[in-house]
């Protein structure tokens, strides 16, 4: 894994995608490097602003640092965010962050 972060570190130097930046982020997750795994989510979020999926994943790993602020605004994020062409993707991820967000706003107050 660490080899892994190590070339995909340089590799985000000459080549910029949401699909690297979203391996990177999931890898220094894993290695529990917490804050460049951040920094890579958002880096995709920023990337491609119109992806739901990337917004769920920051959210997922906000839930899992147990980050309730940040989680509360992601998951307010993708619930306000506008569907051009709904799809059960979409609508699945829509439903499951409001439950989640309806969990965290009563772990929150």
């Amino acid at each position: 894994m660490e080899k892994a972060a190590k070339i995909l570190s340089i590799g985000k130097r000459y080549y910029s995608s949401n699909e690297v930046y979203k391996l990177s982020a999931s890898i220094e997750n894993e290695l529990q490097n917490y804050a460049q795994a951040e920094k890579d989510y958002k880096t995709v979020i920023y990337m491609v602003p119109n992806r739901m999926i990337s917004r769920s994943n920051l959210l997922d790993f906000y839930i899992e640092r147990k980050d309730t602020a940040n989680a509360i605004y992601w998951a307010n994020s993708i619930i306000h965010m506008p569907v051009k062409i709904p799809t059960n993707n979409t609508e699945i991820i829509q439903q499951k962050t409001k439950e989640i967000l309806s969990q965290l706003n009563l772990v929150y107050k």
